[in-house]
């Protein structure tokens, strides 16, 4: 790695460093011209010999027109840091496999077509090639591999948190344990990690310092949905979406969508509704409009509509329970609502009849007369 300031803004290391090869400076100059500065930057998995040496390979940052003339150098485009836990891809291609038989690799690692292993959950390939090796070294948490292979974290006390090296005693983010966060914040509170403790100080009144497994901080338990009337207890949200959860005085409460202005249910399963119009709460809360798989039903203005359709009538049982029935055809309800057929007998044209005869009558057209069925003159 050489530092030269002819080179400032082409490319850049993990830790954000200045970064020029002579690899660097062949690709720059065939790119150029271009404005390093204006250009955007992508992630580069950068070999610096042509030996294409995988344990050489280094993650950068270059302007788009030098990664451009690097890949064509033979470097490769790296996966967005965003989307990468460790090592931000370069690191991760160390260990061969047989993707023909997925050959697996340490700690769930990948086997990929190109017969390389691809690392994640923290973990790279810090080992020297061989076959068993590969996705072996945490480097989540791991001081002579931190974040990267071979980087050792620069003081003995130092730990390994998530890949970065951190004291705990002092650190703002790993206060006394890793990802305990000790952090100030303007106008709600300040914070100091001091042998490994956390002190905050709320910088107003009204607001309640609480603590969680990550950290302590302040919260208004007057109005904070999040904490609500104590440090633990979040304000519950409207069970379909259509509300704000709100928190008034230390207590919860929703703010309905101008669509559903009706809240229904219970604190904690709330339920903004339009009683105007949703037939499961038509009217009032909980009042169910009646259903039927041959009528159509809808709930308008608060009252409910149920229609029958074709050759169905509307009809109610015992229970007061509102249903279609077919009268021609319904043995249970045979030319009236809720008269149902002796056993042996079929309802036919709304009668109920001898199953013979109604099997000859429903085989004729309408209207016509079984004579066959008539009695003897």
């Amino acid at each position: 790695m050489v530092a030269n300031a002819e080179y400032d803004g082409l490319a850049y290391d993990a830790e954000g460093h200045v970064y020029v090869d002579t690899a660097i400076t062949d690709a720059a100059v065939a790119a150029r011209p271009f404005d390093a500065a204006a250009a955007a930057r992508v992630g580069v998995c950068h070999f610096p010999t042509t030996a294409r040496d995988p344990w050489q390979v280094h993650y950068i940052t270059a302007a788009q027109p030098l990664a451009a003339a690097l890949v064509k150098y033979g470097d490769f485009l790296a996966p967005p840091r965003e989307a990468m836990r460790y090592g931000y891809g370069c690191l991760l291609y160390g260990h061969f496999c047989d993707f023909s038989t997925q050959e697996p690799c340490n700690q769930q690692g990948i086997c990929q077509s190109n017969n390389t292993c691809f690392c994640d959950n923290e973990f790279a390939t810090c080992a020297p090639l061989d076959s068993t090796n590969g996705c072996e070294t945490n480097i989540g948490n791991d001081t002579n591999n931190c974040g990267f292979c071979a980087y050792q974290c620069p003081l003995a006390s130092d730990v390994c948190c998530s890949g970065v090296c951190a004291d705990l005693q002092t650190s703002s983010t790993n206060c006394g344990q890793c990802g305990f966060f000790c952090v100030s914040l303007p106008n709600v509170q300040t914070a100091q990690c001091t042998n490994g403790n956390c002190i905050a100080t709320c910088l107003s009144a009204a607001l309640t310092q609480c603590q969680t497994g990550q950290g302590p901080f302040c919260a208004n338990l007057q109005t904070d949905p999040n904490y609500c009337g104590s440090c633990v207890n979040p304000c519950p949200s409207d069970k379909n979406g259509r509300g704000t959860r709100i928190c008034q005085a230390g207590v919860c409460g929703i703010i309905c969508l101008r669509q559903y202005p009706n809240q229904c249910g219970t604190s904690g399963n709330s339920n903004c509704v339009n009683l105007a119009t949703d037939i499961q709460n038509c009217g009032t809360c909980g009042n169910v409009c009646p259903t039927d798989a041959n009528a159509l039903t809808s709930c308008n203005n608060g009252r409910c509509t149920f229609a029958c359709q074709g050759q169905y009538t509307q009809c109610t049982n015992a229970n007061g329970n509102i249903f279609c029935a077919q009268l021609q055809q319904d043995n249970n309800n045979c030319g009236t609502c809720n008269y149902s057929c002796s056993s042996g007998l079929s309802c036919v044209y709304g009668v109920c009849t001898n199953a013979l005869v109604g099997r000859r009558l429903q085989a004729l057209p309408a209207g016509q007369p079984d004579v066959l069925a008539l009695p003897a003159a």
